[in-house]
């Protein structure tokens, strides 16, 4: 029988309803937040370059060669958000005069361009005005993996389209692509660890498991992607396991809240009442509790 996480029995440090949601809510907010770290930043700025292979390569057109060289020589600079704006002119320029001569522009110039929109539109704090950008990135990532104009097995716009269409609130388009950039060898945590969070709000738990876990496996640093192991194990009811990765991580930061009450919910399903009152007991000292 399936047994409710409630402290009813402790009136005095007794987790609210509202509380106890917070803690084992199925949610990808962990996931998304993980756009904010220096860890993205670092991986981001690594989508800009050429892996052969699985990506079709630089362009033949001279138009094209000698822009992509424009854009290299702007990244150089070093005033990161007005050389990506000045490479995104360039891009476009040539996007739209292709598009007026009825030349189909190459798919390692829409990525980069894609890419480009994407950065551009992090420098915007208004998120109406990022709004047009973050469209216009994922049109040309689009384009780029193209079947019939574009490289179909373009694992890194597969990659940057599938972050794209995740922090767009469009997890299921994301899916898709983070699956296909799997597929073609991508062996990044962060998709591991974003599809795991997709799972996870479709209630596929296993598969959700087995994509955080492979993500921990690879980098175990990122703790937004072992938050997310621990509540789909507690969504599985498998509380065991779910208290080991809470206690892992306050190991690394004993001064967050959701953590110890995390683990307090796992005590309470496990009969360890003394344990999940020290736990929350903690949580008051710590002037966090509800």
């Amino acid at each position: 029988m399936k047994r409710t996480i409630t402290l009813i029995t402790l009136a005095a440090t007794a987790l609210t309803l509202q509380a106890q949601q917070q803690v084992i809510d199925v949610t990808s907010s962990a996931a998304k937040a993980f756009y904010a770290t220096q860890e993205w930043e670092q991986a981001f700025m690594g989508y800009y370059g050429v892996e052969t292979g699985l990506e079709p390569g630089l362009p033949k057109d001279e138009a094209e060669l000698a822009t992509l060289g424009q854009v290299r020589d702007f990244l150089k600079v070093g005033n990161e958000e007005a050389d990506v704006r000045a490479a995104l002119t360039a891009l476009n320029t040539l996007i739209q005069q292709q598009k007026i001569a009825g030349t189909d522009t190459s798919p390692m110039l829409m990525q980069i361009a894609g890419t480009l929109e994407m950065r551009a539109a992090d420098f915007v704090k208004d998120p109406n005005q990022a709004k047009p950008l973050l469209e216009a990135a994922a049109a040309k990532l689009t384009m780029s993996v193209d079947p019939a104009k574009g490289f179909p097995n373009f694992l890194r716009a597969h990659k940057n389209l599938a972050n794209l269409l995740f922090r767009m609130d469009k997890p299921v388009l994301a899916k898709k692509h983070f699956i296909k950039a799997i597929e073609l060898g991508d062996r990044d945590a962060v998709s591991f660890g974003i599809l795991g969070a997709i799972y996870m709000d479709e209630e596929k738990y296993i598969s959700s498991e087995t994509a955080l876990r492979n993500s921990i496996m690879i980098n175990p640093n990122i703790t937004q992607f072992k938050q997310l192991l621990g509540n789909v194990l507690l969504a599985q009811e498998r509380y065991a396991e779910a208290k080991e990765i809470f206690a892992e991580m306050l190991m690394k930061r004993p001064d967050e809240a959701n953590f110890w009450m995390a683990q307090a919910n796992c005590y309470v399903a496990l009969d360890e009442i003394d344990k999940a009152a020290r736990n929350l007991e903690i949580v008051r000292f710590m002037g966090k509790a509800n």
